[in-house]
């Protein structure tokens, strides 16, 4: 009996001490994430502040690299979610204009004609309108987007040929199952770099791709990234750089739900 008495109570303290998780207590890793990204909408200005971003209008020139060398093209771009961008580039003859709307996409060439694009090409915006580092966060802390985790982002994490971001990645996944990667400062701050995938031009082949920002400036009080560097397969492959960057704001409302949470 007495050897009895023991084991239960041997096996009652190694259940105590066991790391079980408290009932209602909040898992640890999103907790790290909601964390770095309120942190990096208060560097940009203010979480209700940035919660108000209706729209993006970003205007400048876009610069390809090419086997002669760098190409310089004009650049519109216009974002709106959780549905809605444009994508311009060229003048003239080299007009180009794409535009994703409602789950479809047209492209429009200097003849005027619109075209359909194909469901898959549609699908590459559709991820891309979430992409946009802004758009991405937002709806992260809204809880549009899953947290599927926090991991180390310093060196050997990725390839050495992207430019070094010793800090913290937030691994975001939308209802699609499209995953992004959003890379932090460690502690929070301004976003260094999304990393995210397309699907490419042929059947079950996808794009690893990078976008890294720079040259933060002051928009309507917020910061938002004048130049975007575009890494495929962790090669440099074009820079969008922005002389023009237009926010349209929704009117204050203290309820939205990207902002409810201390």
């Amino acid at each position: 009996m007495v050897g009895r008495l023991r084991w239960l109570i041997l096996s009652a303290t190694l259940l105590l001490l066991a790391p079980w998780p408290v009932l209602g207590a909040e898992p640890a890793v999103p907790k790290e994430a909601q964390d770095l990204l309120r942190e990096a909408q208060r560097s940009r200005g203010g979480i209700v502040e940035m919660a108000r971003v209706a729209e993006i209008r970003r205007q400048g020139e876009l610069v390809l690299a090419t086997s002669d060398g760098e190409r310089i093209v004009p650049l519109r771009v216009v974002v709106r979610p959780p549905g809605h961008l444009v994508l311009e580039t060229g003048t003239g003859d080299d007009l180009v204009r794409r535009e994703f709307m409602n789950g479809k996409a047209w492209e429009v060439r200097s003849d005027g004609q619109p075209r359909e694009l194909s469901p898959e090409e549609a699908a590459r915006f559709r991820n891309l309108v979430m992409v946009d580092e802004a758009f991405l966060v937002r709806a992260a802390l809204a809880g549009d987007l899953l947290i599927t985790g926090v991991e180390d982002a310093g060196p050997g994490q990725v390839s050495l040929d992207l430019p070094a971001a010793d800090g913290r990645a937030v691994l975001l996944q939308n209802t699609a199952g499209a995953d992004y990667r959003l890379v932090l400062p460690v502690g929070g701050g301004l976003p260094l770099r999304v990393d995210y995938s397309l699907p490419g031009e042929q059947p079950d082949s996808e794009h690893a791709l990078s976008d890294v920002f720079a040259r933060w400036r002051v928009v309507e009080g917020l910061l938002f990234p004048a130049e975007v560097i575009l890494y495929r397969e962790a090669r440099a492959i074009s820079a969008a750089r922005y002389s023009t960057i237009e926010v349209e704001l929704l009117p204050e409302s203290p309820s939205s739900p990207a902002v409810s949470q201390p």
